[in-house]
């Protein structure tokens, strides 16, 4: 597809719902203040799909859909039919079966940004740090874009010690996929967290109106597309652990610790490992975690 912003008109049944400028900006006023700044929208065809396709000059692609399972199996689907490049992405306004880490599902009331994005390979050394760099990239994004954001390891985004946003990395043949939840309007009910251990949630902006999403989005892609670049160019990989620290969650605090092998236990964050691992102070010695959940006590 060539560049641009485009609302797709007919979906494909299994995999999304159709969208028009009218039922988009129906779904709430963030998406009604995108289809107003973004106008007037135009009948597109691209890649054999029926479009419509926002007035302007993009960066990139940007596909959005109605109601789909994930953005995550939109976006593989679209990129094995050769219909995504690299740094394209795809949103959704409500997502059926989103999923974060350790395939939790994802809560997707409409409002929020759901969306995935094709990323490139940064380059040699970078394979076993590409969770936390995708992560660092949309951290300092957010910081450009006026959200003071926190990294909680391994990439969840904490405001004010509330989880605003999560992310999540797929690789699939040599191809990177990343999916990304933002809470702009709405954020989970306590009741849908697990229970004793979840970090409460929270949304971007909670004493003042939201962006749309669409706009927020298109901004971050950008954003976090010149910082992917040129980071990876100039940053040594065995260096960049300790670039992180610098926004990483809790840093220096004792945190309860889930592993999936053993009950929950305390600890302190004391930094990152060469791979990218959260490094534990745990009864005197050190300990790196590789998978598994932190929260505050």
């Amino acid at each position: 597809m060539t560049a641009g912003t485009f609302l797709w008109a007919d979906g494909r049944e299994g995999l999304a719902g159709p969208l028009a400028p009218e039922s988009l900006a129906a779904a709430h006023a963030g998406w009604a203040r995108d289809v107003a700044a973004l106008g007037p929208w135009e009948p597109a065809q691209e890649g054999g799909l029926r479009l419509w396709r926002a007035a302007g000059a993009a960066a990139g692609t940007v596909l959005v859909a109605g109601e789909c399972s994930s953005t995550m199996d939109l976006a593989w689907t679209l990129l094995r039919e050769g219909l995504l490049r690299e740094w394209d992405s795809v949103l959704a306004v409500i997502q059926t079966r989103g999923r974060g880490q350790l395939r939790r599902p994802w809560v997707s009331p409409p409002g929020n940004i759901y969306a995935s994005v094709v990323l490139p390979h940064p380059g040699p050394g970078w394979s076993e740090l590409l969770p936390l760099f995708a992560g660092w990239c949309f951290a300092r994004a957010l910081e450009d874009l006026g959200f003071s954001v926190r990294l909680k390891w391994p990439n969840d985004f904490l405001l004010f010690d509330r989880k605003v946003a999560g992310m999540l990395l797929e690789e699939r043949g040599g191809r990177l996929v990343l999916g990304v939840g933002l809470n702009l309007a709405a954020a989970p009910d306590p009741g849908s967290l697990r229970q004793g251990f979840a970090v409460p949630a929270g949304i971007l902006c909670p004493e003042g109106p939201a962006p749309g999403p669409l706009g927020l989005w298109s901004a971050l892609v950008n954003a976090v597309r010149k910082g992917y670049t040129d980071s990876s160019d100039v940053v040594d990989p065995s260096h960049f652990p300790s670039l992180v620290t610098e926004r990483l969650a809790w840093m220096g605090r004792r945190v309860l610790v889930a592993d999936g092998e053993e009950s929950a236990y305390p600890a302190r964050i004391i930094g990152l490992s060469d791979r990218g691992g959260l490094l534990l102070e745990r009864d005197g010695r050190t300990e790196v975690l590789y998978s598994g959940s932190v929260a505050p006590l």
